[in-house]
């Protein structure tokens, strides 16, 4: 029994032969993760979107290092973006289940965004 489980889940995961982990994401949830949190949603559109928490939609962006997007500049998270596009497809069939067909590949301008005491705003 991980320290993580209750009772109830390691005994639910014995009976069904599972592990008593915690759930891994699947490679599609996570690359659409990436292509949204890249072009600029945020973590409570994603996780709407995927069902999942806000919390858990953030956790996922930060964890897969991809870009710092509160410092990068918009060319540089299209550049990423392009490349993430460019890896959709390779097996012939999309990464995202085709959950993308329809998604626009260009970044939202992440303007106006809080300017931190002591970083030049208003103190």
């Amino acid at each position: 029994m991980n320290r993580h489980d209750t009772p109830a889940q390691a005994v639910a995961s014995y009976k069904l032969d599972l592990p008593a982990t915690r759930r891994r994401h699947s490679d599609d949830v996570k690359y659409i993760v990436a292509v949204m949190w890249t072009a600029g949603y945020s973590a409570g559109t994603i996780g709407r979107m995927l069902g999942m928490s806000s919390k858990r939609a953030l956790n996922l962006a930060q964890k897969q290092n991809l870009i710092d997007r509160a410092t990068a500049s918009d060319e540089d998270r299209q550049k990423l973006l392009n490349d993430l596009q460019a890896i959709r497809c390779e097996d012939g069939a999309p990464l995202d289940g085709g959950r993308l067909d329809k998604f626009d590949w260009k970044v939202i301008a992440l303007e106006g965004r809080k300017v931190r005491k002591g970083e030049g705003g208003r103190q």
